[in-house]
């Protein structure tokens, strides 16, 4: 276990976590996790994100791009440490808005706990605002090589989804509805069955797919069945939002599927898999959501009321498995107190995880109550 600052390539800075299962490296700016990784079963250390990373995008009325480079998005670091009674490692984050008449403050606290695979993540944001501000919320988790790679499974907790609107390159109908990530429709005709990562063949499809209101636990991840490896995230679902806690409810999981290779352009090789979650128009936010305030019947955004205070939980895992008959994905998750349970027919893999979060919740009070 440990957790240090380090320097990083062109005078930037980031905070390592660590334990003896995952390492993650989480830059200043914008709070993006560069690296999270994971030993093969061959001993070698794997990262599973992109040069992007994982990274919280949001927004009120007054930002109208989701970009961690504009001037609003400038993170700093609080303070980092370790929690003696949990072991538990930690850093918190903080940017600060300072438009007129909007201020926000956002916090961001990342958490490894001992024996878990599992990066687990805090948002707060709290208005400083006499008004009531519309917010726009989006956690990105771009993948790529080495861990990505044809073959990969995609597993989603969505039960609807949704085609974007017209674009160049992709193989789908534009603004079609469909049941199945499997069965997506063809912009000629057919279907296009999602849930497998083709090789690099020109397209860069995107689509976006609703929660069932009855679900517990929120998920999006990535099975290599060649390396028997699984990238999964979870979140609290919208059966276990409690509203009256101030919690955000995220309604979608969001695909951002870039298989188109070498482009016309040359340049270079985009083969990324973005599998995030979110309360926002697709993976837009606030350029959209405010003129489309609704996606597959459900909200894109929630309101932060006047000096109220409101928060989200995230979580990353990044682990081996050992069956082979697990290489097809999962079919079903059970919450249990170890963990999480991924089930395929009579077959399962179990990760280590606190799927309740409830030692961030317990991490959050100490952090914001100092």
């Amino acid at each position: 276990m440990d957790v240090k600052r380090i320097v990083l390539a062109n005078k930037r800075h980031a905070t390592v976590l660590s334990n003896d299962l995952i390492r993650c490296v989480i830059e200043d700016v914008g709070s993006r996790v560069l690296e999270l990784s994971t030993l093969t079963k061959d001993g070698g250390l794997i990262n599973a994100h992109s040069h992007h990373g994982n990274l919280i995008c949001f927004c009120d009325n007054s930002h109208k791009e989701f970009s961690i480079d504009s001037p609003l998005h400038s993170w700093s670091v609080l303070k980092y440490g370790n929690d003696d009674a949990t072991g538990a490692l930690w850093v918190l984050s903080q940017e600060v808005h300072t438009k007129e008449s909007n201020n926000t403050i956002a916090r961001k606290i990342d958490m490894v706990l001992p024996k878990h695979p599992v990066l687990y993540t805090s948002f707060i944001i709290e208005s400083m605002s006499d008004e009531d501000l519309p917010i726009y919320l989006a956690y990105q988790n771009t993948l790529s090589s080495p861990f990505l790679e044809p073959g990969c499974v995609i597993n989603v907790s969505s039960d609807e989804f949704i085609t974007y609107g017209e674009s160049t390159h992709s193989r789908l109908k534009p603004s079609s509805e469909f049941s199945h990530l499997s069965k997506a429709p063809h912009v000629q005709e057919g279907s296009v069955n999602l849930s497998i990562v083709p090789t690099a063949i020109g397209s860069i499809d995107v689509i976006a797919g609703r929660l069932p209101s009855d679900a517990s636990l929120g998920y999006a991840s990535v099975t290599n069945p060649h390396q028997q490896m699984i990238y999964f995230t979870f979140f609290e679902g919208p059966e276990a939002i409690s509203e009256s806690d101030n919690e955000i409810r995220l309604n979608f999981n969001n695909l951002v599927m870039d298989y188109r290779g070498i482009t016309e352009f040359g340049g270079d090789y985009n083969f990324s898999l973005n599998i995030g979650s979110s309360l926002a128009y697709f993976h837009e936010g606030g350029s959209s959501s405010p003129e489309k305030e609704e996606l597959l019947g459900l909200p894109t955004f929630t309101t932060l009321k006047s000096k109220e205070r409101r928060s989200f939980r995230y979580a990353t895992a990044f682990s081996q498995y050992s069956s082979s008959k697990m290489n097809k994905g999962f079919d079903s998750i059970e919450q249990v107190v170890e963990g999480l349970v991924l089930n395929k027919g009579k077959n399962y893999t179990f990760i280590e995880a606190d799927s309740t979060f409830h030692f961030l919740k317990e991490l959050e009070k100490a952090l914001l109550e100092e």
